[in-house]
């Protein structure tokens, strides 16, 4: 068993290491999106959403959601870049959620915030335990509020510095992918902007330009350097 670990070790920390933690991470990120199809009854709505529109929503969305993680990790925890991937290891907590709601028979159906909700800052500060739509999600934050700081302090020592890096990542994820800030269908989002898209062609462009915009904010000090602005 011990050599099985050394030799993943190696494996992760040579030079195919974050090729392979990237693709390890999209697997799991696969396979909840398939569980949360099955198990948030998707097929069983007579008239559910475009199977490919959704998918590839879900798709964005993990992936913005897991490099803002990163970003946070990396500029508030004051760990390397090529480092934050390990947390990629964290992934298969995504099936926690979708485990219990099999095992329980009941739909595991997430929803984005809505700022209106009379129970959005006590859900916000229970770790969505108190949501009614995102309650399960609670047993994927508590794991990772706890990792994150951990292994933030693995890299820099500090208490008070590890702890608000854990806080931060958290609240990013609430504020910057847990609610739709602008919309087409006058939905849950807070502000409304009339368009004659399509409704999910409109979504999945949102969560590609926010993934987009996490992804230049991990790489941020990368760009500066190559582009000369700094």
């Amino acid at each position: 068993m011990s050599g099985l670990f050394s030799k993943a070790g190696s494996l992760l920390s040579g030079p195919r290491g974050p090729a392979v933690l990237i693709a390890a991470g999209w697997c799991f990120i696969t396979l909840r999106i398939i569980a949360e199809l099955f198990v948030g009854g998707f097929f069983a709505a007579p008239n559910h959403p475009p199977l490919i529109a959704i998918v590839i929503q879900w798709y964005l969305w993990y992936a913005g959601t897991f490099i803002l993680v990163l970003a946070c990790v990396r500029h508030l925890g004051g760990v390397p870049l090529r480092k934050t991937l390990y947390l990629l290891l964290l992934t298969p907590v995504l099936l926690v959620p979708m485990a219990i709601g099999f095992f329980m028979h009941t739909y595991v159906q997430f929803a984005y915030l809505d700022p209106h909700d009379p129970m959005l800052w006590p859900s916000i500060a229970s770790l969505m335990y108190l949501n009614a739509r995102n309650h399960y999600m609670f047993y994927e934050f508590i794991v990772i509020s706890v990792a994150v700081p951990v292994f933030a302090y693995h890299y820099n020592k500090s208490v008070a510095r590890s702890i608000v890096t854990g806080i931060g990542a958290y609240l990013a994820v609430i504020f910057l992918q847990g609610f739709i800030y602008i919309c087409s269908d006058a939905g849950q989002c807070v502000f409304y902007m009339a368009s004659a898209m399509n409704i999910y062609i409109f979504m999945c462009l949102y969560v590609a330009v926010t993934a987009a915009l996490w992804l230049c904010l991990l790489l941020w000090p990368e760009l500066t350097v190559h582009t000369g602005w700094r």
